[in-house]
């Protein structure tokens, strides 16, 4: 029974062994490091791949790499394109306590870099390499000027988002919350 159990074992490692590095190669681990943010646009925080937006202008795109993975990536190691192009050059990398933070501005003329959204549909793409060279990536279709969009924009009470309450009555209850 013991003769039977060394090649099942070597045979078992051997696949392990293979399947983590096939060719060389690792695999994308995951877009879970990611948050992306329109500011001035939207209050929402998207993860998901599919963005719909009532705006037709993008000023501006923010990314988050959170927590634990920004530890791992280098700033150099993070790539950002829209539409296949490579928007680097007009991003700014810094940091905040959530992780690292890649804001990128439209482009401007006679300058090179930033980002020209097409009208319409929009494909982003970030990617960023940690230190043990896994590879995280996330693309995000946007989708621009969509009337389905609900729920850009989020009145804000008492510094959080509610979806629910109208403008004027958000005013109302911060009024009333000051009276009382």
């Amino acid at each position: 029974m013991g003769d039977r159990l060394l090649p099942d074992i070597t045979l078992a490692l051997m696949l392990l062994v293979f399947s983590s590095v096939v060719l060389g190669q690792k695999a994308f681990v995951s877009r879970e490091p990611f948050v992306l943010e329109f500011p001035g646009i939207s209050g929402i925080r998207f993860t998901k791949p599919t963005v719909r937006l009532s705006s037709l202008d993008l000023p501006s795109l923010k990314f988050h790499i959170l927590e634990p993975f920004a530890d791992k990536i280098k700033y150099g190691d993070i790539i950002v394109t829209l539409n296949g192009d490579g928007i680097n050059t007009q991003c700014r990398k810094s940091r905040d306590a959530e992780g690292k933070v890649v804001l990128c501005l439209r482009r401007v003329a006679g300058r090179l870099g930033g980002y020209e959204p097409a009208a319409g549909k929009n494909i982003l793409e970030i990617k960023a390499t940690d230190d043990q060279g896994n590879e995280y990536y996330a693309s995000y279709i946007i989708i621009l000027g969509d009337k389905n969009a609900g729920g850009d924009s989020l009145n804000w009470i008492n510094g959080k988002a509610d979806r629910k309450c109208p403008a004027r009555r958000a005013q109302f209850l911060i009024a009333a919350n000051n009276i009382f």
